[in-house]
Order: structure tokens, then sequence, then C-alpha cells
């Protein structure tokens, strides 16, 4: 069946028409997806992880090491810092990761605030604002290798207290069932206990 067609648009511009269809075979991506799985258990070391509760996580010496083994490089496309009213600000970057070999690529995003409590209090300025700055550029980077390599790993900047967010959405247990759950992380702001599902009193 043709499922895309060239047809003559404006300026004589080749317009391509049909459904976006893959790249590659099923069988060649199942065989790419097992070499991955296997790359990551002889290439990666327990160095390479961070363990929170029953969960592994990939760290920033691992994904460096994946980037490097796939050919993938970064770039800082986008930086700036927004300042708040009470003196405390967030730094913001956008960075693109590139596979060299065939120009694909794909943007991450990431972002951190001077408030994060992972940098306590009485921190020297100059070294908070360094430690902010670091902390944001590396959570664009690591997701933009993530996203280029089309892991389904999730990253240790992505789990929140300790826990494994979920994407499950509805009311907390405390006040009453009235507390509504952040729908990205699937727990209480107020007291993070579980969750009860919408509908539900």
């Amino acid at each position: 069946m043709q499922t895309t067609e060239e047809t003559e648009g404006e300026k004589g511009i080749q317009v391509h028409e049909g459904i976006v269809d893959l790249a590659v075979s099923i069988p060649k991506l199942k065989e790419r997806m097992d070499t991955f799985l296997e790359l990551k258990k002889e290439l990666l070391k327990d160095t390479d992880y961070e363990t929170i509760g029953k969960n592994k996580f990939i760290v920033k010496s691992g994904w460096q090491k994946l980037a490097l083994a796939f050919g993938i490089s970064d770039e800082i496309v986008k930086e700036y810092k927004e300042e708040k009213s009470d003196g405390t600000y967030v730094w913001r970057f956008h960075v693109k990761a590139t596979h060299r070999l065939t120009g694909r690529f794909t943007t991450g995003v990431g972002s951190c605030a001077s408030t994060e409590k992972v940098y306590g209090e009485g921190k020297d300025n100059k070294k908070l604002e360094h430690d902010v700055y670091s902390m944001a550029h590396t959570r664009a980077k690591l997701r933009a290798i993530r996203d280029m390599i089309g892991s389904e790993d999730m990253l240790i900047e992505e789990v929140d207290n300790g826990k494994t967010p979920n994407k499950s959405n509805g009311f907390c247990e405390c006040h009453d069932g009235k507390n509504i759950v952040d729908a990205t992380k699937g727990i209480c702001k107020t007291c993070g206990l579980a969750l009860k599902p919408k509908g539900v009193s």
C-alpha cells in the first residue's frame, strides 16, 4: 500500500503527503533496544547509578558514557536567569543533543531554583549561583541525551523526595480528600500521602 505521494506545492516545492512511517523495520527496532540494554550492562558501572528505594537511576557520568557511545554531541541553545522580587532566582536552559552521524537532534529543557532544598541555607552567594546554574544545565543536557537515545529511563531529577512519580491524578487522603494531587508527580504537596482516585470520597 502506498502511503506517501509527492505533489507539486506552491512555488514548485515538493510536498510529501501521507502518514508517518517507521524509519526501520520492527525486528530492527527490537534488535536495537536489546543492544541498548546490553550496552548499559557492559558499559555502566555501579558508580554510574544512584539507588533510591528499590529504583536505580543513571547519573550524569552514565549518560555521558552513553552519549559518547552513540556519537551524540550537545550544545546550549538558550540560557537565562529569572530573578524574583524576593531575591531568589531560577536558571533555565535549553540544550540540543545531536547525533553526529545522522544529524537528528532533540532539545532538552531544565531549570533550577535557588530555593531548592538540596542547596541548604547559608551557602556563599557565588557558590550557590554556580551550583544552581550548573544543575539547570545538567538537567537540560541529560534530558536531551536521554530523549535522543530514546531511553525509557527516568532521570533522578524527576524523582520527588525519594518517591518515583507516577501520572495518576486524584485527591489526597488528607483534608477530607479535598487537596488536589499534583498530576505530574502523583503526590500531595502538603503531606505526600497515598492517592484517592477521582470521584472517590
